[in-house]
């Protein structure tokens, strides 16, 4: 996974969008205050789902194969700041705002 940010560079929300496979449409998201708590709640995320396919699997799995289903799981996220997310809700929330307030002057 590449990493977008190194820890103190970015003072936002961060915006964690993590898929179930490249098709998903409708992955997670999740939002966090701190890079910190956006990367651990990624690794704990990460690691149970490898931790189900190994569970699940009918074969043994070696170190490689582990390596690979880790790596796959890290594909599939999406790491970024939330600044268009906010910007969309604010914009969205103030048009909402205004319409309320022409409903009830009108």
């Amino acid at each position: 996974m590449q990493i977008l940010y190194t820890q103190g560079s970015w003072n936002g929300t961060f915006k964690v969008t993590y898929s179930i496979d490249s098709l998903d449409p409708n992955p997670t998201i999740k939002y966090f205050d701190s890079y910190d708590e956006a990367e651990n709640w990624l690794q704990e995320e990460v690691s149970h789902r490898v931790q189900w396919t190994v569970d699940h699997s009918s074969y043994s799995i070696s170190e490689e194969e582990l390596s690979q289903i880790q790596e796959l799981e890290y594909s599939l996220v999406e790491f970024s700041d939330a600044i268009e997310d906010i910007i969309e809700w604010f914009k969205h929330f103030t048009t909402m705002e205004h319409q309320q307030i022409l409903d009830h002057v009108l």
